[in-house]
């Protein structure tokens, strides 16, 4: 499966954020399923890089600004009727999110759905 093109997704935050809607470019995906890619969403913009593995994607966002988040892992599956044309992937993010007193550890959903050209 060729993942590289247009994407638009959506994940889930915590209260009181809720769900955010991204945009997303697969620039370059390897031979060996490795993949990087270019997006956007309501806090900027950002880069990712992954792997495809049969039907499990996983891949790490961080944001360009450097006071902006690093390190959001993204694991998913491949819908178990996903086409070339019709590609839509499903999971959680995980993110440890830090402030000077506060530790919480973050688990949503996410999915996300090739743009049709």
């Amino acid at each position: 499966m060729d993942l590289k093109g247009a994407w638009d997704g959506w994940y889930d935050a915590p209260s009181p954020f809720g769900r955010t809607t991204f945009t997303l470019t697969i620039l370059e995906v390897s031979e060996n399923g490795d993949f990087h890619g270019e997006g956007e969403d309501s806090s900027g913009a950002f880069t990712i890089k992954g792997k495809l593995d049969g039907n499990k994607v996983e891949f790490v966002k961080g944001y360009k600004d450097p006071k902006g988040h690093q390190g959001i892992e993204y694991k998913g599956e491949l819908s178990e009727n996903s086409t070339e044309e019709d590609v839509k992937i499903s999971g959680k993010y995980f993110y440890l999110y830090k402030t000077f007193v506060i530790k919480l550890n973050v688990s949503e959903a996410f999915q996300m759905q090739r743009v049709k050209s």
